[in-house]
């Protein structure tokens, strides 16, 4: 296996690294001022859902509206597009960052915060490590163009996130509740890591 930096022109092999995940469980927040999960005085409660279902991001945005939305053909520089291949060139894993990008509101109009875009490896090779040596690419990336702080954004719904993001160092810094119009019951979890 290895992994290897690609252009944005790349992205329909990217896009065939499925994301979709199926929800189980998700997390009840709880406020409590006695929470040493992070500073925010919350604790986050896992529970089952009644009824299982499965989210699949790109069916709300794939990596190929990427270069129309985001400009890539003027901002590639600005963006890391990352692949793990299997031994026979299959794309098994992707992971995309980026920072200074126009218009995106996730970059808080700072020039040193980095925006965790996308991460997802495929169902039968989740679990193996490959989650940890692309996020180690995208801290890499970061860094290289003078990023001090990397900013994820998942929600209450996607459990697996959370802990694999909080497994790699990443601490909650803020959650909002009702956040998207089209799924009311989530909340919108955001998660940092300070890069030096």
């Amino acid at each position: 296996m290895k992994i290897i930096q690609i252009q944005y022109d790349q992205l329909k092999k990217y896009s065939q690294i499925p994301i979709t995940f199926t929800v189980n469980t998700k997390y009840d927040i709880i406020h409590s001022q006695n929470s040493s999960e992070n500073d925010l005085g919350i604790q986050l409660i896992e529970k089952p859902v009644t009824v299982p279902y499965k989210k699949n991001y790109d069916d709300y945005e794939s990596p190929l509206d990427w270069k129309a939305a985001w400009n890539l053909k003027w901002n590639s520089d600005k963006w890391g597009f990352f692949l793990a291949e299997n031994n026979s060139g299959e794309a098994i894993g992707g992971a995309s960052v980026a920072f200074k990008i126009p218009g995106m509101q996730m970059c808080d109009g700072r020039e040193d915060l980095a925006v965790l875009w996308d991460i997802r490896i495929q169902p039968d090779h989740r679990g193996k490590g490959i989650g940890k040596l692309l996020f180690s690419e995208e801290e890499k990336f970061a860094r290289e163009n003078n990023c001090t702080t990397l900013k994820i954004e998942t929600q209450n719904t996607n459990v697996s996130a959370c802990k694999f993001y909080k497994s790699m160092g990443c601490i909650l810094g803020k959650v909002t509740p009702h956040a998207y119009s089209e799924f009311p019951d989530e909340s919108q979890l955001l998660f940092y890591k300070d890069l030096y």
